[in-house]
Parts: C-alpha cells; structure tokens; sequence
C-alpha cells in the first residue's frame, strides 16, 4: 500500500484504540444463551462489554470506521489497488464499495441490535437485577450513549449533508427494537432528534451516577485501591476512560451540534468539557502540556475523553501501514 505519511493521531481524534483493562476481556452475549445472560447483574455488564468488543472488529472502529475505509472516502491514503481506487473515486456502483459499506451498514446495525435488546431487558429487569441506581443509571446511560453514537456515524456515512438542500427528502432507520422485525425509517430531521433523546437521557442518567464527576481518571485506573476505601462499590465502576462516561458524552454532543450546523450549542458542551475540574484537576488537559509526543504517546492520553481496548492493534497496524519509499 503507497500512502502519505500521517500521524496515527490524526486518524482517531476522539475515539482510540489502545490496549489495557481485563475486562473487556468476556464473552458478547450471543455465545450466551439469552434467557439467562440478563437474570444476573453479571449478564447485564456481560453484554454491555460485548458491545464494546463488537465495536473493535474490523469492519468497525478497528479499522474500517478509524484507518482504513472512511481514510480512503476522506481522500487520505493513496494506493495502486484497484479495489481501493473505488472508494477514493467514489464509485458506488463497484463491488468492493458496496461490499465495503454494506458490511460497516449491516455490523453496525448488528451491534445497535444488541445495545437495544440490552436496554429492553434493563427496562424490563433492571429494578430486580440491578437494585442498586449506581450500576442500573451506568448500564443503561453507556448503552444509550453508544447507541446514539453509532446512529450518528451511520447518518454521517449514509445520509444527506447537513447542508443539503434536499436532505429532508432522504430517510434512515433509527432502530430502538431487538430481533429481526424491520426497523422503521425516519426523516433527517426526526432521525437527528432522536439522536439527541438518546444523549440527553444518557447525561442525566450518568450525570447522576458517573464516577468521574467525582474522581479522576487515574484514580479510577486503580479499583483495588478505590474498592478498598469504599469509593466504589464495584470494579465495573472503574476504568472509565475506556468507557462512555459522562464527559465523554458531554464531548459527543458538541461534536453532533457542530456537524448539525449549531454553532453555539457546540461551544456551550465543549466548553463544559474544557472547564471541567474533578477535585480541581482539569478533566483533560492538552497533550502539548503533558509532553505526550515526548514520551511517546502518540495517541494523546491526556486528551483522551472515550477509547476502545484493541489487544491487536500493533500487528494490525504493522500490516496496514507500511511508509512507502517509492514515488
């Protein structure tokens, strides 16, 4: 593959993949059966984590979504294949770009599947199995959050520009079902609001429970350390960085007001997020003034809001991403 030279960075903005944290490190709920993964808090967190799992396969954020298709359709990479050419020549009617866009379109719905048979099974269950609000609010807060996350790339991949004079003409599916009943089509602008009902609902129910308005990111890098001073009740509690936390949703929605054109709701979130302090400590802190390049951190940490586990991730970089010495 001949490419230009471009720093990871700037292929994953908001959303990295790195490696750390064991527990991730679980089964998604359909190697389960299905009855008996939500009759315990454990199936609960299980499938939760799943979705998290479903996201790093390749056709999604651990490649397709982050270096590689969207890289090609953002004119980023060049390259003598023809089956790529498609894609940076926009040729829809090819089959690798339908092959391509149909496999993101259909993984992505797959997985927005088994968010909402989580969150069906919450409503249904959650007052029993998970009794506690802390756990229920942080369950179903993440869940509403990645759902609006996905719906929100699939309507930048899939729909009109916001800027699109004729864009009420085109509809997509905002699924809020489980199963294989087909999913029904929304206008652009009823599509969009429901992507904010989803965001507002994830903010207050994290904004009520969140760990992270009350420690920092580092401190809850370190559970054994929190559940032993009774700061945490459970280690699902921790890790929240790898997480979609509250400031992680805070960030997402000055992102969706910026793409849908309002400028002065995408300053009032991001600069929530900019002035956030937890114990007096900023909430991110540019990586320029934590010397992240220096020490090698090429992925930014410090401004690091939302991040994927990728155990792979060096193996498949070295395989995609090899500086090309010809012309």
């Amino acid at each position: 593959m001949k490419r230009r030279f471009i720093p990871i960075v700037v292929l994953l903005p908001l959303l990295f993949l790195y490696s750390c944290n064991q527990w991730l490190d679980v089964k998604p709920s359909s190697e389960m059966e299905r009855e008996d993964l939500y009759n315990t808090a454990d199936g609960f967190k299980t499938s939760l984590a799943g979705c998290y799992i479903k996201m790093q396969q390749s056709m999604l954020y651990g490649q397709s979504m982050t270096m590689t298709i969207v890289e090609y359709l953002a004119q980023h990479w060049v390259t003598e294949s023809e089956e790529l050419g498609t894609l940076l020549d926009f040729d829809w009617k090819s089959d690798h770009a339908k092959s391509v866009t149909g496999a993101i379109w259909s993984n992505m719905y797959g997985m927005i599947n088994q968010l909402n048979d989580l969150l069906i099974q919450l409503d249904k269950k959650g007052d029993k199995v998970l009794p506690e609000k802390e756990m229920r609010y942080l369950v179903k807060g993440e869940a509403l959050a990645l759902r609006a996350f996905c719906h929100f790339d699939i309507l930048r991949l899939f729909g009109p520009s916001p800027i699109s004079p004729d864009k009420s003409s085109l509809t997509l599916p905002y699924s809020e079902i489980s199963g294989k009943d087909e999913r029904p089509y929304y206008s652009y602008d009823v599509y969009c609001e429901k992507i904010w009902t989803d965001l507002r609902e994830a903010e207050r129910l994290l904004g009520e429970v969140d760990p992270v308005l009350q420690y920092t990111f580092t401190e809850l890098n370190d559970p054994g350390t929190m559940l032993k001073s009774g700061k945490l009740m459970d280690d699902f509690q921790s890790y929240r960085r790898i997480r979609f936390n509250y400031w992680a949703v805070k960030a997402f929605e000055a992102r969706v007001a910026l793409y849908l054109g309002d400028k002065e709701a995408a300053y009032k979130y991001a600069t929530e997020v900019i002035d956030a302090r937890v114990q007096g400590k900023p909430v991110g802190d540019l990586s320029a003034a934590n010397s992240d390049f220096s020490k090698g951190y090429y992925t930014l940490p410090s401004e690091t809001l939302f991040a994927l586990n990728s155990y792979d991730l060096q193996d498949e970089i070295q395989v995609l991403f090899r500086e090309s010495r010809t012309v």
